[in-house]
């Protein structure tokens, strides 16, 4: 009777350690964490740390332009500055040259052509003025030959530009200045023919 209670005993004893080791050990479909298995050792940091975030300013330029319109003006040419010559007489003739700054030079003399354009061949008299635009196609002239004295020379002059004659189409007068000194030296009944304007009033030379 004893040793059977004693076998019960050991079968109990081992039943009960096999219980307790099945309690304790993962059974083969349980899933292990990993976390069970290592643990993440994170620093220990003694002290306060302190973050200070600063904002600098800012700061919005607003530029404002303007829109400015200039106007270029190209000065303009006179019509005038160029040379002029008056045939005369058949050996003799005289020119007006007008320049920019005002100054006008006088020649007369014995004139000479060359392909269609007369100039002064050898100077009898010359002299030196000035010139002013009074608008309209008007212009003062005054001016003193060399070698005299007493009052200068005045005279008013227009400017007539190239144009086409009225009374006979496709006829073209030459650019040329006139005054009343060359006017009153035309006889009054004489017809002007156009291919003498030479010989009425200073023409525009084709060289200046």
């Amino acid at each position: 009777m004893k040793i059977k209670n004693i076998i019960v005993l050991i079968l109990l004893i081992i039943g009960l350690l096999l219980v307790s080791a099945c309690t304790h050990a993962p059974s083969l479909g349980t899933s292990v964490s990993v976390s069970t298995l290592s643990q993440k050792v994170e620093p220990i940091i003694t002290g306060s740390i302190s973050i200070t975030q600063t904002t600098e300013p800012q700061t919005t330029a607003t530029v404002t332009t303007q829109s400015t319109t200039v106007a270029i003006t190209t000065p303009t040419i006179d019509p005038i500055l160029h040379r002029y010559i008056k045939i005369n007489s058949p050996t003799s003739a005289y020119e007006f040259t007008f320049y920019p700054s005002g100054v006008l030079n006088y020649r007369e003399g014995t004139y000479k052509q060359v392909s269609g354009d007369y100039s002064i061949d050898a100077v009898t008299g010359e002299a030196s003025g000035t010139w002013i635009n009074e608008g309209n196609n008007k212009y003062l002239v005054q001016y003193l030959p060399v070698g005299t004295s007493g009052a200068q020379i005045v005279r008013e002059y227009t400017l007539v530009p190239s144009h086409q004659d009225p009374e006979y189409p496709g006829i073209t007068i030459a650019e040329h200045i006139k005054s009343t000194y060359e006017t009153n030296a035309l006889y009054k009944a004489q017809p002007i023919q156009i291919d003498r304007m030479y010989n009425y009033y200073p023409q525009r030379a084709i060289i200046d």
